[in-house]
């Protein structure tokens, strides 16, 4: 292995692909022989999520593909928000015209074990109460609102019509076409939802983690409270097949190896496809860290003496030689294929180079401004503008680009995440003879992850503390 981090990442990620891909299950030989071959697949799935979570650089990937998947899901799960809302309301008027609905919302008035299709159910997932995420696939809607459709149909067309009430009753029917319509709003999220993740990695990514949660055997319990509180036994088919392959919980038969068998090619297909996905992202992340670093030791091998004479010393006025600095630092990135822009006027903020895919805010220090201080106002300024991108619908990969100038040198830590935005942060350093070696001044501590966060709650808890807008011209 190299000592690049990214090169690290990506023999990790192939490595974890290659063992999921060796193993394969026998449907020859005895069924003591295939469990035992079908547990050792899932172990490796379970350490290929492993392996991801336990790497930077990956896990990083994979919360991108999520983040990215998610955004990409907005508008639906604003309308998934609006369905939820009228089938609450919905379920409000059927209880005001059939009072005989409050025994469906009482499992202790049903006789029977409670079941997760009542409008008990129902109403935990409604209030929150209970701590479903849920899934969804061409075969079944199990997310919250799915499960909200099921249960109010259940009560409408089948427990009513069981106490007696007539299919002719005009409130019914009228509340049974209220239904379908909702019914049919959930259908279509339902669809446009299932069209936009096939094959994306972030709904890969997720799936996969919800694999290896279900591999834990102390998920059963909780499976069987999260819906109504129940102590009920029952769990999926595919789960309980899953831990009967990994734990030998009962005799294994054809439908287990035929279930395997399609649940391994398909796993297998879209291991290959994250990994194609995380390459990419790696790839990326590899371009832009290994140009940010060519540039830094580019003016300070090539250019050190120029650029310090230019903007270091006692030279006035922090933004003009951020401004400066900006546009040299700009200028070499569009010569590296790069397409951007500098000091670009959009809405309420200017923004000091902005391109695809490229977001970055410069900031100098030098004897008189700390480093820290540097850091956490760039930093702010870089969230700030991340997140008004991505309102707008626009992803970039955020940068802080830091420039020494002067005074005791500072080692950033090379990257940090803010709110949910992972910022990277390169250092170019262009102090001169008189502040390096023998005649430098002590260096800062190292700027830790710790220190910027806890520098980064000081200001926004102080009185005006919060980073000021740049006005556009300033």
């Amino acid at each position: 292995m190299t000592g690049d981090p990214i090169d690290l990442a990506r023999e990790t990620l192939d490595r974890a692909l290659r063992n999921c891909e060796y193993f394969d299950a026998s449907q020859t030989g005895s069924a003591h022989v295939f469990q035992q071959e079908a547990a050792t697949y899932l172990l490796e799935l379970k350490r290929f999520v492993a392996c991801i979570e336990g790497n930077s650089n990956l896990r990083r990937c994979a919360e991108d593909a999520v983040t990215e998947k998610n955004r990409r899901l907005e508008p639906l799960a604003k309308r998934d928000v609006e369905v939820r809302t009228d089938l609450v309301e919905l379920r409000r008027v059927a209880q005001e015209r059939f009072p005989l609905l409050a025994e469906n919302a009482n499992p202790s008035l049903l006789g029977r074990p409670s079941s997760t299709f009542t409008l008990a159910s129902f109403d935990n997932i409604a209030g929150g109460h209970v701590p479903l995420v849920g899934f969804a696939n061409e075969f079944e809607d199990a997310t919250p609102t799915g499960l909200m459709v099921k249960a109010l149909e259940t009560a409408l067309f089948g427990f009513l019509p069981e106490k007696g009430v007539s299919d002719s009753d005009p409130d019914l029917i009228n509340l049974k076409q209220s239904f379908r319509d909702l019914r049919r709003r959930r259908r279509e999220i339902h669809q446009e939802a299932l069209n936009l993740q096939r094959g994306d990695a972030g709904a890969i990514w997720q799936q996969l983690r919800s694999d290896v949660l279900t591999m834990n055997p102390s998920w059963v319990s909780f499976e069987a409270h999260w819906l109504d509180g129940t102590d009920g036994k029952g769990v999926g088919k595919d789960t309980s097949r899953m831990h009967g392959l990994l734990y030998g919980r009962g005799p294994v038969d054809d439908k287990d190896k035929s279930w395997f068998s399609e649940y391994r090619t398909k796993r297998n297909r879209d291991l290959r496809a994250l990994n194609l996905d995380f390459h990419l992202r790696l790839g990326m992340r590899a371009s832009i860290g290994w140009i940010l670093q060519r540039y830094a030791r580019r003016c300070r091998r090539l250019r050190l003496e120029e650029l310090s004479n230019r903007h270091g010393g006692r030279q006035p006025g922090t933004k003009k030689r951020e401004l400066a600095l900006t546009r040299d630092a700009a200028t070499f990135l569009f010569d590296q294929g790069f397409e951007v822009l500098i000091e670009q006027a959009m809405g309420s903020h200017r923004y000091d180079i902005i391109g695809e895919p490229l977001l970055i805010e410069a900031k100098i220090y030098d004897g008189k401004r700390r480093a820290l201080a540097a850091v956490v106002e760039g930093l702010s300024q870089v969230h700030q503008y991340a997140n008004t991108l991505a309102n707008e619908g626009r992803t970039a990969d955020p940068v802080l680009l830091i420039f020494r100038l002067g005074g005791p040198l500072a080692t950033p830590v090379p990257e940090y995440k803010i709110g949910n935005l992972r910022v990277t942060i390169a250092h170019v350093d262009l102090g001169t003879s008189v502040d390096s070696g023998s005649n430098s001044p002590p260096p800062e501590p190292d700027i830790t992850e710790a220190i910027i966060a806890a520098k980064l709650a000081r200001k926004t808890n102080a009185p005006g503390g919060r980073t000021k807008k740049r006005r556009r011209g300033k």
